[in-house]
């Protein structure tokens, strides 16, 4: 029975930890910024972020004309995902606009 309210404890303080936020990133001025992404992808890390396990994102490949806008957000899922993890694994999602010319 302890086992059982300790494990539904730890499961309601990890859902409550769980958060989304996001981070963006515009480079001149928002004018000509396209409504739909050009990039996306999933980042994967660890340790609370110190650690990377893919690979860099190379910018100058996924836009060639130069980029607009970079966001950097970590949806409830991601949350869950480090929470339950507690830190180990932490993924992230990121969407990159292009500059059309």
């Amino acid at each position: 029975m302890k086992f059982r309210l300790a494990m539904t404890g730890s499961a309601l303080v990890v859902l409550l930890c769980a958060g989304c936020f996001k981070t963006e990133v515009v480079m001149g001025s928002e004018e000509g910024i396209p409504a739909s992404a050009a990039y996306e992808r999933s980042h994967h890390g660890g340790v609370f972020g110190l650690a990377e396990f893919s690979e860099p994102i190379r910018l100058d490949t996924a836009c060639p004309n130069g980029v607009a806008r970079v966001r950097q957000s970590t949806t409830f899922v991601n949350g869950l995902l480090a929470g339950f993890t507690f830190g180990l694994y932490t993924p992230q999602t990121y969407t990159v606009f292009c500059k059309s010319k």
